[in-house]
């Protein structure tokens, strides 16, 4: 492995994907998903096409990474949590979530906004909404026997519950909900967990 000041290539490959991405979120976060170019990035990262195409085969892949970056964020801070139960777990989510777009309102564009415009972050989105709802339905039918009509009727409650945080988000993000953070959190969580209550009621 050749050394260049210090530095070995694997990590000088990995310095430049960071620099990509980080110039990658900060376009994304402020002008949208359009001005997020090969060119942009590559730009605004200081590095040249050649680099950009070391790391990411196009630019559907940067935007995804992007967006993975955010969730694996997101879910550190709620398994730092450690939710006991479904509500719980709820909380944690809507939490980080409004709070990281609180202290930075580029990564929840990122996260939300932008997903309408790109069918890579569309169906990345999708995919992390059905793998919430699933850990929901785990979570809440741990120790449970249920029959086959009431893990429908809670796993149905659980996607709701996850594409509801989606909605929402979006719709705080664009100022189309008058509500503080706190009151965001505490009203998402309080919906959610009557949905799923209701749904593990029916299994009674």
């Amino acid at each position: 492995m050749r050394i260049y000041r210090g530095e070995g290539a694997t990590d000088r490959q990995a310095r430049r994907r960071r620099r990509l991405l980080d110039a990658g979120l900060e376009i994304l976060g402020r002008e949208g998903w359009r001005a997020t170019t090969v060119t942009a990035v590559c730009e605004r990262a200081q590095l040249t096409p050649r680099y950009f195409y070391e790391s990411f085969p196009h630019r559907d892949a940067l935007l995804v990474a992007i967006f993975d970056g955010i969730v694996e964020e997101i879910t550190q801070k709620v398994l730092a949590a450690r939710p006991a139960d479904p509500e719980e777990s709820l909380r944690a989510t809507a939490a980080a979530f409004v709070r990281m777009s609180t202290e930075d309102p580029g990564k929840g564009r990122a996260a939300f906004v932008e997903a309408f415009g790109s069918e890579a972050l569309m169906r990345r989105r999708f995919e992390r909404m059905h793998w919430f709802a699933g850990r929901l339905a785990e979570q809440a039918s741990s120790g449970r026997r249920l029959r086959k009509a009431d893990m429908r009727h809670l796993r149905t409650a659980c996607l709701i519950a996850a594409g509801g945080l989606i909605e929402t988000m979006v719709a705080w993000l664009q100022d189309e909900i008058d509500s503080t953070p706190q009151q965001i959190i505490d009203d998402y969580t309080r919906v959610s967990a009557a949905g799923l209550a209701a749904a593990l009621k029916t299994s009674r």
